[in-house]
């Protein structure tokens, strides 16, 4: 397997055990640790753990992963009742070898194998191809009207979001600029499905500026999201990956 392969196969699969972990909505942290790494193989072992509950969380996890790749080795995902993110993070473990003629083995209670000619090629949920409509709230600081008109909303907390508009909202998105606004429409989310990332506007709200929230205001709302990082670096590296 190429290296690339195998690192893009590897980040596909922490991010399908968050999307897990998500779903079970359990407060207590899952830690993912390598404890095995074969030399001239690509096999590789992961072992989650959840002290705070001795495991307890961690085991659902893995489990639930066994579940979803017996499913997707099966060609009965869509039946599961994984959210359509989650679904789609599972087919997204076969990209590696839709590019190669290669297979991927998982090891649980017992082997599961999907190579190149057993690859799933059911279409994704229909679910899926609906995006989830909601809101997005900060301020905005950059308006683009070449080639496709945007403008770039950056909340309080997290990374700035795309909100793609139409000729309609063009007085009101100019006369919004460098307000406080809270913006409507259909969401693309990032590849964990936790920040929005690009946004179609439907509405628009501009709030006076006693209105505008303060960043201390956020404080303990939602406590643990950047999983211990520094939340001014968080957002500091995410705007410069956009840029």
């Amino acid at each position: 397997m190429d290296a690339r392969d195998f690192a893009a196969f590897f980040s596909a699969t922490l991010t399908c055990l968050k999307r897990l972990e998500k779903e079970g909505r359990s407060s207590v942290p899952v830690v993912y640790r390598l404890v095995g790494l074969e030399l001239g193989s690509a096999v590789v072992k992961i072992r989650p753990e959840s002290k705070d509950d001795m495991n307890s969380t961690a085991d659902a996890v893995a489990d639930r992963f066994e579940q979803g790749f017996a499913a997707l080795t099966e060609k009965r995902l869509s039946t599961t009742p994984f959210a359509s993110l989650t679904q789609d993070s599972f087919l997204d473990l076969q990209k590696p070898i839709r590019r190669n003629n290669g297979a991927i083995e998982f090891i649980g209670t017992t082997k599961y194998r999907i190579d190149s000619a057993s690859i799933v090629k059911e279409r994704r949920s229909s679910t899926s191809a609906l995006k989830p409509i909601g809101s997005v709230s900060g301020s905005i600081e950059a308006l683009n009207i070449h080639n496709q008109m945007a403008f770039y909303v950056y909340p309080a907390s997290g990374p700035r979001v795309k909100c793609v508009f139409s000729d309609d909202h063009l007085d009101r998105v100019r006369d919004a600029i460098g307000r406080h606004v809270t913006v409507h429409g259909t969401i693309d989310y990032d590849i964990a499905g936790m920040f929005p990332v690009v946004l179609a506007v439907r509405e628009m709200d501009v709030h006076p500026d006693t209105e505008q929230l303060k960043l201390r205001d956020f404080l303990g709302a939602m406590p643990n999201l950047t999983d211990g990082v520094d939340s001014a670096a968080l957002i500091r590296a995410q705007r410069d990956a956009d840029d």
